[in-house]
């Protein structure tokens, strides 16, 4: 599933650990799939166009545009869930 990210609306996004890493450029996917393995209490996003196929076996989530801050949305969900 992707994730698309519209202006002053909060994301649909699945909260499956405590720890968020989010990347948005090709490199940074590269370091954060392998920050991903080592912490193990994170939850992985990164834009769709850098799909490599295994995301849904990693539970890794993929979003389209960056309209709004990420990071917001994450932290008002973790806020809501408690």
């Amino acid at each position: 599933m992707i994730i698309e990210l519209k202006e002053a609306e909060l994301a649909p996004i699945k909260r499956y650990h405590t720890y968020a890493i989010v990347a948005i450029t090709k490199h940074g996917v590269e370091l954060a799939r392998k920050l991903h393995t080592v912490f193990s209490n994170s939850d992985l996003y990164y834009m769709s166009k850098f799909e490599k196929g295994d995301e849904e076996h990693k539970q890794i989530q993929l979003f389209r545009a960056v309209s709004v801050c990420y990071c917001q949305l994450y932290s008002r969900n973790i806020k809501e869930s408690y």
